[in-house]
């Protein structure tokens, strides 16, 4: 593979991860809005049950909000510490080392992301299925 066939590919996956972490930002807000705006107006909860669900919804689409913003800052972070590393010339096999052992931590935290996403809306719609 050529560098540039490379450089097109890089391009791809930074764009692919950047889509990604833009819509889980939208699904997750939306999700938690309207969540706390309609739930109480299809749902009266004085009397609902397993409100503990609800409450667990919330918590984990707020999470999932605020570890994508952490993300965000931390591959900012990494691709800052990547470019000084090239510019202070360190070799290339240990740069793509700490660069891979970066991309590897964000891949966790992107599933970690996800998932606290779709455990807030799989009990959301539990919740709402158990008191409708």
């Amino acid at each position: 593979m050529n560098n540039t066939e490379r450089d097109k590919l890089s391009i791809a996956i930074n764009e692919s991860q950047s889509d990604f972490e833009k819509n889980l930002v939208y699904l997750s807000s939306g999700a938690l809005a309207i969540s706390i705006g309609f739930v109480e107006k299809i749902i009266d909860l004085k009397f609902a049950s397993y409100l503990w669900l609800l409450i667990v919804s919330w918590g984990s689409l707020a999470a999932a909000l605020i570890l994508n913003l952490a993300t965000h800052l931390i591959s900012v972070n990494n691709s800052t510490k990547a470019r000084r590393e090239m510019d202070e010339g360190l070799k290339y096999k240990v740069l793509i080392k700490q660069i891979n052992d970066r991309n590897k931590f964000m891949r966790i935290l992107n599933w970690v992301t996800f998932t606290l996403f779709a455990l807030g809306v799989l009990f959301t719609v539990v919740f709402c299925s158990l008191n409708f």
